[in-house]
């Protein structure tokens, strides 16, 4: 065609006939997306294959628990006294310190994932020209990052107290003496999820460079346990041990739980004001990196 003879030969406008389900069921999609694609929807097998290879990994220890109780139960009933006590082989409020580096790892590679490419490809400002505004987008990456890291938190410990129900020589006998625990289970999962969920987007909120992200937020939690330990090697007090950054969510979510030690050198009050502290402090990170002006 040659230059200057092109036309619009039509030109027409529809309106709009889908269903309008708001601004929470907007959200809801947005915090959708963003959990799916932390965990590598729409990459290839290398995209999925750490964040998901991580969420089995944390079923684990309930996997091997619960295959000894199916196969060797009824073998070892002198060894362990009797089948119910193979339930202690991994205590509720002990399976969070044995995947805690599995949690850390998935915080470490999910939360840049959901910040990090949309500051380098600055189209912050393409969501705040919508409905979306900062806090909503804040919220909904937030709820990415707490919704997979809950797949380490707390869905595994549900799968070993659903286990040790299906596998009890008593089933509602073992039900009755435990349902306590399962409110436990639930307020520790979302206690250490939400922890690493803020942290690691604070963290990531600093830079547009996932590599940087990931860096930083490891330098941090390495750094202030190395403080802590110090300090505990100089002979300083027992709150020493509150400077350390990964001790502290792992703590909260364990004295959730009875303590069969009794007294602690250091209360849970004080666990859950290094608690508030930490994910207070990151809260208020986001909230001054996210505003309208911030691009």
């Amino acid at each position: 065609m040659a230059a200057g003879t092109s036309r619009v030969e039509d030109l027409r406008y529809t309106t709009y006939s889908g269903a309008r389900r708001g601004r929470l069921a907007c959200l809801a999609a947005f915090t959708r997306q963003g959990a799916l694609h932390a965990l590598g929807a729409g990459r290839g097998w290398r995209g999925k294959l750490i964040p998901v290879g991580l969420v089995f990994l944390a079923f684990a220890p309930a996997v091997v628990v619960l295959g000894v109780r199916a196969l060797f139960a009824s073998s070892l009933p002198q060894s362990f006294g009797r089948p119910e006590a193979l339930t202690q082989l991994v205590p509720y409020q002990a399976y969070y310190s044995t995947v805690s580096i599995l949690i850390l790892a998935l915080a470490g590679i999910i939360t840049p994932e959901l910040l990090c490419p949309d500051r380098r490809d600055r189209v912050l400002d393409l969501y705040y020209s919508t409905a979306v505004s900062p806090r909503e987008y804040l919220a909904a990456k937030f709820g990415s990052a707490l919704g997979v890291l809950l797949l380490t938190t707390l869905a595994p410990v549900l799968f070993l107290f659903a286990g040790n129900i299906l596998f009890a020589v008593h089933p509602l006998g073992y039900f009755q003496d435990h349902w306590r625990d399962l409110p436990r289970i639930v307020a520790a999962g979302f206690v250490i999820a939400s922890y690493y969920a803020a942290l690691g987007l604070a963290v990531s909120s600093l830079t547009s460079r996932r590599a940087f992200a990931m860096g930083g937020a490891i330098a941090l939690l390495v750094a202030s346990g190395t403080i802590s330990a110090i300090l505990a090697g100089l002979g300083a007090d027992a709150k020493a041990l509150l400077l350390a950054l990964p001790v502290i969510p792992v703590i909260l979510s364990q004295r959730m739980f009875p303590d069969p030690r009794g007294v602690q050198q250091i209360s849970s009050g004080a666990w859950l004001a290094a608690y508030l502290v930490v994910v207070g402090i990151s809260l208020l990170v986001l909230l001054l990196r996210y505003r309208r002006t911030d691009a």
